[in-house]
């Protein structure tokens, strides 16, 4: 008999402080639910089982972001550096450039200092830095990811959506 595949199984670090469900409405929606487990990853917050060495987003609040590019910059970029050479990576920020941009944020790094560190992420690592807005958005954002990820690695292998098993 013929089944379809199982969708992605989300593995979340073991040290991320305060993981995403992929529960929310709109990932709902939009994936249905999606299996989360939680493990130790080398790189990032987030990944997919089994493509560890291929995918990775890190989760940051605006407070960790900024803090991540300026008190703890040089861990930060040891980070970046071992996400560089994944072919999908990405930092997402709950946040909006919007609130950077008018400093709506407590820190004495500059709006531009903010802003010039993920336009450095973006130049220096190839990293696209999404503002995704909210903490939902970014969940949001992360589960179109891993998902789009997992699709675009079975059809590489020659496992097209939507395909079965015997």
């Amino acid at each position: 008999m013929a089944r379809r595949y199982p969708p992605p199984r989300i593995v979340v670090d073991t040290r991320e402080q305060r993981p995403w469900t992929f529960r929310t409405p709109a990932v709902l929606r939009a994936h249905g639910e999606l299996a989360v487990a939680t493990g130790t990853l080398a790189t990032g917050d987030y990944s997919v089982e089994g493509l560890t060495s291929v995918v990775a987003l890190e989760r940051k609040s605006l407070p960790d972001f900024i803090q991540s590019t300026t008190r703890e910059r040089e861990r930060f970029w040891a980070e970046l550096g071992r996400m560089r050479p994944l072919l999908h990576r990405a930092v997402i920020i709950e946040a909006s450039l919007e609130e950077v941009a008018c400093g709506a944020y407590r820190s004495l790094a500059t709006p531009a200092s903010v802003i010039g560190s993920a336009g450095a992420i973006m130049f220096d690592f190839g990293i696209p830095v999404i503002w995704a807005g909210s903490r939902d958005e970014g969940e949001r954002h992360a589960a179109w990811w891993l998902v789009r990820a997992w699709k675009e690695h079975r059809a590489a292998m020659g496992a097209p959506e939507g395909a079965t098993t015997s």
